[in-house]
């Protein structure tokens, strides 16, 4: 039904209203700063994730209102202890992520980029590979974001045999990007 969206106060985002709609009051239009703007969707708004303590927070609510095996509530969490280079980051994003009923490509390749990427010189490239291997066991299909990271966990740790065998597993893929088949 046009025109007879309701949406409550706590989404931030807009929605286009018809045309023959009347214009919207004053303070509705209001811009709020930005560490006060809520994401739409997420039970961690409340919850700033500018520290590993806020995420801790946002996950012990999470947990308290049975979100925590949801990836698209728990991706925000993941991605800022993996990739934020938190000491301690990177245990807590792997409890988030085992956490996870049925993990995705992106959830997997979040804890990848983490893992090889990882500041304050806790990177693990092993944990990298050994995390490839086990999205292969799971079922989860790579996509074109999986190869990079698992190539550079390859470089990192000088394995060529096995940064071969990515790279042929990565030609095959119908969805890689990474190289141009001529």
């Amino acid at each position: 039904m046009v025109g007879d969206l309701v949406l409550s106060q706590a989404q931030t985002h807009q929605v286009a209203t018809p045309r023959t709609a009347a214009p919207a009051p004053a303070q509705a239009l209001e811009k709020r700063p930005r560490d006060q703007v809520q994401p739409c969707g997420t039970a961690a708004a409340a919850v700033p994730l500018r520290s590993l303590d806020g995420v801790r927070k946002a996950h012990a609510r999470h947990i308290k209102l049975g979100l925590d095996r949801c990836p698209r509530h728990a991706r925000p969490l993941l991605a800022a202890c993996a990739l934020w280079g938190w000491s301690g980051g990177m245990e807590l994003a792997a409890s988030i992520f085992e956490s996870l009923v049925e993990p995705e490509a992106f959830d997997y390749n979040t804890l990848m980029r983490g893992h090889v990427g990882g500041g304050r010189g806790d990177r693990e490239p092993a944990a990298a590979l050994r995390l490839y291997v086990d999205m292969l066991e799971a079922g989860v299909g790579p996509d074109s974001y999986t190869f990079p990271f698992v190539l550079k966990s390859c470089a990192q740790l000088a394995a060529l045999q096995e940064g071969r065998q990515v790279t042929a597993s990565a030609q095959t893929q119908p969805s890689s990007v990474l190289f141009c088949n001529r």
